[in-house]
């Protein structure tokens, strides 16, 4: 008898559990006034019917899958009450669909089930809502543009205006990767239309939760922007380098006098090539309105060696390479400054190694005798002794002497071979073995080279040019690769497959994630030339007149095809930009035409802006660095 007792309390437990949602915690105190800042919105969405009055508290609380359903059938209430639009139900019986028949094993609320019937919200699969799950913002996202296309004409009357809306235009999100292809082009969407806004450092935390409060605002906004648009307030048009100037999202055009000379427009400078020649790039940098800072006046001869934020490296025949702050104007003879990583740079002068931050100035002045990337608020230092340190980004010693010298060598000087903690060590034998600061060694000396990636992963050559993938544990987590594996961007990768049967200069390669998964197999025309947006989207030239745009999962979202064979080809601010070649011989042996012809896409595939008979300027790539 006390079995079956216990047995039946463990099962009513088991119940309740299941059916808490699954954010809930017993310190969670939900607050039940709205924040200050939400207040004033807030109290208009609740007199326009958007908010019932039993969800009228637990502001900060994230709202669930059904009652986010809930809301949106609540906001098509509102604005039948305005005659803006037939109810949910109406809607739904107009299109003979019957939400009765659209059945989940975990919920038959009909708000749920009429979202999805119209198209509004989807499942988890197998049947599965999720009711009581937290939504996401990409979620959020989602319901919110599928609402509006479903329950009203805003997305139709835009469509009537402009093939290519300027809502529909991209915004490159710093955390882009994390959007699903289902949502990014939804998320741009409530973006552009001030319905959502981003997160803190141009974020949009995709797959963050939603609170109440944040729900009841974002209702009001797309309430708004069916007949009150003008109350929204919307991000800045989008921008792009056009002709001679710029054009923006809507269509509007622009002069460099209007701008500024600088593009994107939050650089401070820029490099105009003068002339390329063999081996030898002869250029200036330009500030913002257009004045020439380098070379200085009367000095000939002038060697751009790059570019990097605020520091250019440059010299004259006459004299050694030198590194200038142009905002400070400060300048290092017998130096070089290196790429970011974690805020941070290498500046060496005199062949002392010291950094400075991302605005310039000096944080911690030369004195190491060798010096690694930051990473995760950490790097590698050569004391001048000999002895390797761990240091902090003020300069603090976390460990000294944390390597023995007589025993391994550091495995060459550059920036490739260390990275935050980890260092590349080489044995007697001349194997290679992967460091940790405060753990030791993480392989053995297994290896020919190692590559440590911007993750703090590492790329292996195995010997015989097998190379595979490790974690930051210093594990394998991918199969071996022959003759090529290199980094593409953050957390993606490829590795060469074979030689395509039959097809001269073509090849397969894998497209693989951080956990060494396979995401798609391309083919290319020699190695693929694989360029990002900066937030999830990559680009590589098939063959002579086709581009692949794919997500970070490796889908293809578009093939760009042009008539002529492709020249330059990339992102610029999220679109697709691509230039014929030009002089290029043809399929019917004639020469492609001149001039290069540049258009812009969405990167889905649709043509945006053409510009025929002219150039676009592109980005002056020098030595790897882009400015």
């Amino acid at each position: 008898m006390l079995k079956k007792s216990v047995s039946m309390v463990l099962s009513a437990l088991m119940i309740m559990a299941l059916s808490v949602p699954a954010f809930a915690t017993n310190e969670d105190v939900w607050s039940e006034e709205p924040s200050i800042w939400a207040r004033a919105e807030i109290a208009r969405a609740v007199s326009l019917g958007l908010v019932p009055e039993d969800m009228q508290n637990e502001y900060n609380k994230p709202i669930t899958r059904q009652e986010f359903c809930r809301l949106i059938v609540g906001l098509c209430d509102a604005w039948h009450s305005v005659g803006k639009a037939e109810t949910a139900q109406g809607i739904a019986s107009a299109r003979r669909l019957d939400p009765t028949q659209t059945v989940f094993s975990d919920t038959d609320d009909p708000d749920v089930s009429l979202c999805a019937a119209l198209g509004i919200v989807d499942g988890r699969g197998n049947g599965i809502f999720d009711p009581n799950a937290a939504i996401t913002r990409q979620e959020v996202a989602k319901m919110l543009y599928e609402a509006a296309n479903t329950l009203t004409l805003l997305i139709v009357d835009e469509t009537s205006h402009s093939s290519v809306p300027a809502a529909s235009f991209p915004h490159v999100f710093s955390d882009g990767r994390l959007i699903q292809n289902w949502a990014r082009e939804k998320i741009n969407w409530v973006y552009h239309k001030g319905i959502m806004k981003g997160v803190s450092d141009n974020r949009f935390d995709a797959t963050g939760t939603y609170t109440r409060e944040q729900t009841y605002l974002t209702l009001l906004r797309l309430y708004n922007a069916y007949g009150n648009d003008e109350l929204n307030k919307k991000p800045e048009a989008e921008y792009y380098p056009y002709g001679d100037g710029y054009i923006d999202s809507s269509g509007n055009t622009y002069t460099k006098e209007q701008k500024g000379y600088i593009y994107p427009f939050d650089k401070e400078y820029k490099v105009v090539v003068d002339s390329w020649s063999v081996g030898i790039n002869k250029a200036h940098i330009i500030n913002k309105t257009g004045a020439i800072l380098l070379p200085e006046t009367g000095k000939n001869n002038f060697r751009l060696i790059s570019l990097i934020g605020n520091f250019a490296t440059f010299y004259y025949d006459d004299a050694p390479i030198s590194v200038i702050n142009l905002k400070t104007g400060v300048l290092y003879a017998n130096a070089e400054v290196g790429m970011p990583s974690d805020g941070m740079s290498v500046l060496v002068v005199n062949d002392k190694y010291g950094y400075v931050d991302a605005v310039g100035d000096p944080v911690i002045e030369p004195q190491y005798k060798d010096a690694g990337k930051f990473y995760d608020g950490k790097a590698v230092v050569q004391e001048q002794d000999g002895s390797w340190a761990l240091i902090n980004k003020k300069g603090t010693v976390i460990k000294a002497d944390f390597l023995d010298t007589k025993k391994y060598t550091v495995f060459l000087s550059n920036a490739e071979n260390r990275l935050g903690e980890y260092l590349i060590v080489k044995n007697g034998e001349g194997k290679c073995a992967v460091y940790k600061a405060t753990e030791g060694l993480l392989t053995g000396f297994d290896y020919s080279s190692i590559t440590i990636c911007q993750n703090g992963q590492f790329i292996v050559n195995n010997g015989d040019n097998w190379y595979t993938l490790l974690d930051q544990n210093g594990k394998p987590v991918s199969k071996s690769y022959q003759n090529k594996f290199r980094e593409v961007d953050k957390n993606c990768y490829i590795g060469f497959i074979s030689n395509v049967p039959n097809e001269e200069f073509y090849y397969y390669y894998a497209f693989i994630d951080e956990t060494g998964r396979e995401l798609e197999i391309i083919k290319s025309y020699g190695e693929p030339n694989i360029r990002t947006d900066g937030g999830g989207l990559y680009i590589y030239l098939q063959d002579a007149t086709h581009c692949i745009v794919m997500d970070c999962q490796g889908k293809m979202l578009s093939t760009i095809e042009r008539k002529y064979h492709i020249g330059e080809f990339g992102f610029e601010n999220g679109l697709v930009y691509v230039e014929n070649l030009g002089g290029q011989p043809n399929k019917e042996g004639k020469s492609d035409p001149e001039p290069l012809d540049p258009a812009y896409y969405l990167p889905n595939g649709t043509l945006v802006f053409y510009e025929p008979n002219t150039y676009l300027p592109r980005p002056y790539r020098l030595n790897g660095y882009t400015e």
